[in-house]
């Protein structure tokens, strides 16, 4: 029976910079929120369910489990982030000395395929559907590739994805089980590689695909929660909506990422909150319209609805985590301190605060380094909270200084204390909710 191990490296799990790192691993508060976020490489199970059913399988999060690297297998393939990458290569290079076929992919990749992997096999850009297969067939003919490409990509109709192979990780401590319904994302933001990775156009599973999805995890993983984890998972409103009829009688909770524009409908928010969603991470990057124009004029025409939006959305028992990019060019002491007085005057549930990062296949990084303002470090320091560019107005301590100040002012906030331990225990109850 041929091998196959499915391994996700560790990467830097909090920042690499001092100040933010030590925050991060100390307060009880913020370690709380990382624990929410501790989820599998819906990829590699992708990849598994991809894989013949006469193989043996093992999955690997490094996170959570060590690699015994005395274990032989026929085939090793590592999926990599941008932060993850230069483990991945260590991992990699262990398992191709021992004889193992060593297969990267994952977003890095697919992004930055032209970088230097010399213990690799093969690498692959774009979606596990239409590459693995074809790499399994060369695999058997002993005729294999060093890169495997997507000829168009965001091509693939993923209403004839797999169920990803859940079973695989009933062994680990997942508190959040991600599913995804759709790929590719219409908003093209310049710091983002959405577009690059699954393409500009929306695609979306059936309705009929998520549900079983969901009862399939429910199964699996009763004592867990679901993450839609989509880039814009609303953008079909109707179809959304049809799906949250279907979702309403499953009895499950979940949160989901998505864009500002879902506090315009009142009726999806109604359908949202009956069907057991309990927050959302809502990305607002900045509250400086100056700021979102060089981000993506999407956002940048609705930052004045930020407030009424975030206050519907709210109103229907649904609580919004902020995500902010600070750092950009606009930003000050005074844009944090705007910063702070808006997050406490939206009653914010949670925040996520993030330093600008020119990850690579995205525009902004095109743009920073033309103007000479990249710094240069290492893939690993690419975790969302190393300073990564030059900033115009602070220097790289100050932002750093000001992304600690930010969080600081809302954990030690009265107010936003008792909405964040309304937030802890909403995440308990669904955490023990199946038990």
């Amino acid at each position: 029976m041929p091998s196959l191990a499915l391994i996700s490296p560790k990467g830097a799990e909090y920042a690499m910079n001092g100040i933010l790192s030590n925050f991060f691993k100390t307060e009880p508060k913020m370690k709380n929120i990382r624990k929410m976020w501790n989820s599998p490489n819906l990829g590699l199970l992708t990849v598994a369910a991809l894989t013949p059913a006469d193989w043996d399988i093992t999955y690997i999060d490094e996170h959570q489990k060590e690699i015994d690297f005395a274990q032989r297998y026929d085939i090793v393939a590592i999926s990599c982030m941008t932060q993850q990458i230069n483990r991945g290569l260590e991992i990699a290079e262990l398992f191709y000395d021992q004889g193992a076929v060593v297969v990267l992919g994952g977003i890095h990749t697919t992004v930055y395929p032209r970088d230097n992997y010399p213990k690799v096999d093969a690498i692959m850009v774009g979606e596990a559907e239409l590459l693995w297969s074809r790499f399994l067939e060369d695999w058997k003919k002993k005729k294999i590739k060093k890169i495997y490409q997507e000829e168009y990509p965001g091509s693939y109709d993923i209403k004839n994805s797999p169920i990803p192979r859940y079973d695989l990780i009933q062994d680990y401590q997942y508190e959040t089980i991600t599913v995804a319904t759709s790929r590719g994302c219409s908003h093209a933001c310049s710091f983002c590689a959405a577009s690059r990775v699954f393409g500009s156009v929306y695609r979306r599973k059936s309705n009929e695909q998520v549900i079983k999805e969901l009862k399939e995890i429910k199964r699996l993983l009763p004592k867990r929660y679901i993450l839609f984890g989509d880039d814009n998972i609303f953008e079909s409103r109707e179809e959304s909506k049809e799906l949250l009829l279907e979702i309403e009688k499953l009895n499950i909770s979940w949160v989901a990422q998505t864009d500002i524009s879902i506090g315009s409908d009142i009726d999806l928010l109604k359908r949202m909150e009956r069907s057991g969603c309990h927050w959302v991470v809502v990305g607002l990057e900045s509250i400086s319209s100056k700021n979102l124009e060089r981000v993506g004029r999407w956002k940048a025409e609705r930052v004045k609805y930020y407030k009424e939006y975030i206050s519907n959305i709210q109103a229907n028992r649904i609580g919004v985590l902020g995500a902010f990019v600070f750092g950009l060019d606009y930003d000050d002491y005074h844009a944090m301190e705007e910063t702070i007085k808006f997050i406490k005057d939206c009653n914010l549930y949670g925040i996520h605060v993030t330093s600008p990062t020119p990850f690579p296949g995205t525009r902004y990084r095109d743009e920073i380094k033309a103007e000479g303002r990249l710094i240069e470090k290492s893939w690993s320091y690419y975790t969302h909270w190393d300073v990564l560019i030059k900033p115009k107005l602070l220097t790289e301590d100050e932002v750093q200084d000001c992304i600690y100040q930010i969080y600081q002012s809302f954990i030690s906030d009265e107010e936003s204390q008792n909405r964040f331990r309304n937030f802890i225990h909403v995440h308990r109850l669904i955490s023990n909710r199946g038990k």
